[in-house]
């Protein structure tokens, strides 16, 4: 999947998040906040924000008390893209159990999206 990645465009970040199972990851944080284009993201797994309740109220003022207007996490392995406010919540899914990746673009105007994507076998079910 990285090289993929990393074909599309090379300048993307690696960035390692420590999840609920990665107890030795002693270097990895808990979150990060990264520029992307004019925004500004929150990246955490989730596990720590009450994802897994599908409320995504405590990852979305995490976002805006780190002053990111959007916010990826994880943790439920449910792909989600929603907003709470300004700040656009997005969950991937995961690659390994369900074949979902998520894309965050920004448009000419700076406006910042993100979709869904699934495998071919699954888009068809």
């Amino acid at each position: 999947l990285e090289p993929m990645i990393y074909e599309r465009d090379p300048r993307s970040p690696r960035v390692r998040i420590r999840g609920n199972m990665d107890i030795y990851c002693y270097d990895a944080a808990d979150w990060t906040a990264q520029a992307f284009g004019r925004h500004r993201l929150f990246l955490t797994h989730g596990h720590r924000n009450g994802v897994k309740s599908l409320d995504y109220t405590a990852v979305a003022y995490a976002a805006m008390e780190k002053g990111c207007d959007a916010a990826l996490f994880g943790h439920t392995h449910l792909p989600c893209v929603t907003r709470m406010g300004e700040v656009l919540l997005v969950n991937p899914g995961s690659v390994r159990d369900s074949g979902t990746m998520a894309i965050l673009e920004e448009d000419d105007r700076g406006a910042l999206t993100a979709r869904i994507l699934m495998p071919l076998n699954k888009q068809e079910e």
